[in-house]
């Protein structure tokens, strides 16, 4: 139900601020006028002993709750809210309080709260390097070829490999080179892509007794550090391209750990082109 001018009128009257401020005004003094009306004192106005600024009404402190109310019909959103009141109303920190009521309104809630994600089960870190690791491909660059980038969960050591060919066999073939290197790890988190989710390579990893970790699928957030490497590569790649530099060459102290990768992956602070005990990820 729409209120009523007659309504209005009363409640002004009782409303001990806005008396305050209509007396104000026929005073032509603000000493004792609200810190809040008087920022607008050259907006206001009275007609019929309701306060106006300029042509919206001031809403008394008995009828604010009743004009949400009212405007709230049909559960429409924060700005829609603000806006309509806007045209015809005003009081002291109105949008404030739309926001409040909007917060409070449990039809509201239910419709705008959103599906919650799965949480995800913080793992435990590994207690020495490639102990668990994780890959992925990333590409393909503009030169057509891909990167399969391996992440070592304990350093945070990057290997990256360049590839033409990104098939099981082609991956299952790099891998063992990697391995030669490092060691075989325990441990091996790869997404749900057609190299890792094959028959062919979880035979491979029985025969190197590496436990496969499949991540959920459309869940990125599951193999979250090789994403969020992914990214700082590719990162990387667009810089490296815009300034012509080499982008295989990368050094930084790592956010985490605060220390090389290479450093704790070899267990020595390892001796550079850049300044020394900084990181980089080795790629071929």
């Amino acid at each position: 139900m729409a209120l009523k001018w007659e309504e209005i009128v009363r409640a002004s009257r009782d409303d001990v601020e806005i008396r305050q401020v209509i007396e104000a005004l026929e005073s032509e003094s603000e000493d004792d006028m609200p810190l809040l009306f008087i920022v607008i004192v050259t907006e206001l106005c009275q007609l019929d002993d309701v306060l106006l600024r300029i042509d919206r009404i001031v809403v008394p402190e008995s009828l604010r709750q009743p004009v949400l109310q009212i405007v709230h019909e049909g559960h429409p959103g924060v700005r829609i809210r603000k806006s309509h009141l806007r045209t015809n109303v005003w009081w002291p920190k109105m949008d404030q309080h739309v926001e409040t009521y909007v917060k409070a309104c449990r039809g509201c809630a239910l419709v705008a709260t959103p599906n919650l994600s799965e949480p995800t089960v913080r793992k435990s870190l590994p207690s020495a390097p490639w102990e668990q690791i994780a890959v992925d491909f990333l590409g393909p660059l503009p030169d057509g070829e891909n990167l399969l980038v391996c992440i070592d969960f304990y350093s945070r050591f990057i290997e990256v490999v360049e590839m033409d060919n990104i098939t099981t066999a082609s991956t299952i073939k790099e891998l063992p080179t990697i391995f030669s290197r490092y060691g075989v790890p325990r441990q091996l988190r790869a997404d749900n892509g057609p190299q890792f989710s094959s028959e062919e390579f979880e035979t491979f990893c029985d025969e190197y007794s590496i436990h496969l970790e499949s991540t959920i699928p459309y869940w990125p957030q599951m193999n979250g550090e090789v994403e969020r490497q992914n990214r700082s590569i590719l990162k990387r790649l667009r810089i490296a391209q815009e300034l012509g530099q080499d982008w295989r060459k990368d050094s930084s102290n790592h956010s985490t750990t605060g220390k090389a990768p290479a450093e704790l992956m070899f267990g020595r602070q390892m001796r550079q082109m850049q300044a020394a005990n900084r990181t980089h990820f080795h790629v071929r």
